[in-house]
């Protein structure tokens, strides 16, 4: 049995590389706010844990129950992906106004939630002899600042971060966790939506970001799940690496 945990699952990329795992007969878990597409949710390896990410005080009982809820002794492979993040909130320091200013719960979804569960998977899967490997969805703009994005360029900073301090800290390990990011690009998603929705003076580059879709240079999230799963698969796993989408299409 192979089992897929993705956190993050109900939209978008994430929607995407749940029906791709599923397609590759993977026992999928899937964390969301939201339930899954229907064709998913009845799909009978398919699991949903109702999660939200920014809430402190239940997302490790609900990531540990699940892991506790696996047969061990019949797995040969457990994938772990991250894939839930916050944008919000977008604009230039020193313009934002105080009661928007949310960047605590920003930060809880995209960097305190995957430490907290990294450490949890690590801790249950770090004595078994199976094929373990992590993956969290990272952006370009983790190396690239733009204007308005400093909350979640950070964030992603972080993340990338967090990848290479897994990968480094599972060295001497007899039994690693195998870990990697992954950039995907730009894709056609409900944030990439959201985006061209900000006003110039919050977001300076949206009209670049307009253009991306009106010319048709936005991936679907099929293509960039193919590439994420393919990334995972690999015999050659990019360990402690941060991957672009185009590195396995």
């Amino acid at each position: 049995m192979r089992i897929a945990f993705v956190i993050g699952s109900s939209k978008g990329l994430g929607a995407a590389v749940v029906k791709k795992l599923l397609e590759e007969e993977y026992e999928v878990i899937g964390f969301s706010r939201t339930e899954a597409q229907e064709e998913i949710q009845k799909h009978p390896s398919f699991t949903h844990v109702s999660f939200d990410a920014s809430h402190v005080a239940n997302r490790q009982i609900l990531f540990s129950n699940a892991l506790a809820s696996i047969t061990v002794s019949i797995v040969t492979e457990m994938l772990f992906i991250y894939n839930a993040a916050l944008i919000d909130p977008v604009g230039k320091l020193g313009t934002l106004e105080k009661g928007n200013v949310t960047f605590s719960h920003l930060f809880e979804v995209n960097v305190v939630a995957p430490l907290e569960l990294s450490n949890l998977f690590i801790q249950f899967v770090q004595p078994l002899t199976l094929s373990k490997r992590m993956l969290f969805v990272t952006s370009g703009v983790a190396l690239k600042p733009i204007s308005g994005w400093s909350g979640y360029s950070s964030s992603k900073a972080g993340l990338n971060m967090l990848v290479q301090s897994i990968a480094q800290e599972q060295m001497d390990e007899s039994l690693p966790v195998l870990v990697a990011g992954f950039n995907p690009g730009i894709m056609d998603t409900t944030m990439q939506e959201s985006i061209r929705h900000y006003t110039e003076d919050q977001f300076p580059s949206v009209a670049r970001f307009k253009h991306f879709h009106k010319s048709g240079k936005l991936r679907p999230a099929t293509t960039v799940a193919c590439s994420l799963i393919h990334c995972l698969q690999n015999p050659t796993f990019p360990n402690g690496q941060i991957v672009h989408v185009n590195d396995n299409l």
